[in-house]
């Protein structure tokens, strides 16, 4: 047991969330009983991103925490456009989340749900002042190993697509 889970183990104990015969904290968090959804695999990695051809910038997808968070860090040829999302998986649920921020106060919240030979987030976009819009993103894995990504915002009760690229390694 590392130091920081013997201290998260007597923070519990102290704050009676956990009996005094509760068993060692590394169990209690369920470390290897429960396996990692594998997917979002197939987008783990560094990429080149297209849209419409054109070189549009660099996306990083890594696998963290055993596969059960991972960490997108995006990066435009424009200046300013740059993003980093965190993922993480929730077991319970069977269901990963998505948490994007960007330098200007800009964020997404969004849940993974099941999509043909890939994955769809959908949630909301909220903005400094307030707005909200519905967004999801939707990934899918090529025969040739490219991933092609479609991020689209619902207007007047109509999905309208804001992005579609080819990532490339």
């Amino acid at each position: 047991m590392t130091s920081m889970h013997l201290v998260i183990q007597v923070a519990l104990l102290l704050t009676n969330l956990l009996p005094p015969s509760a068993p060692p904290l590394v169990p209690f968090l369920g470390q290897g009983t429960v396996q990692a959804d594998r997917s979002l695999d197939f987008w783990f990695g560094r990429w080149k991103v297209y849209e419409n051809g054109q070189f549009d910038g660099e996306d990083v997808v890594t696998r963290e925490m055993n596969g059960f968070a991972c960490t997108e860090t995006w990066k435009g040829v424009t200046a300013g456009d740059e993003g980093k999302s965190q993922f993480y998986y929730m077991p319970a649920k069977k269901q990963w989340k998505q948490v994007w921020i960007t330098p200007f106060g800009v964020y997404k919240e969004k849940f993974s749900e099941p999509y043909p030979n890939g994955i769809r987030f959908a949630g909301t976009v909220f903005s400094p002042g307030g707005r909200e819009v519905k967004d999801r993103t939707t990934l899918s894995r090529l025969p040739n190993g490219e991933v092609h990504q479609v991020i689209e915002s619902l207007k007047d009760g109509k999905w309208l697509k804001r992005f579609d690229a080819i990532y490339r390694h």
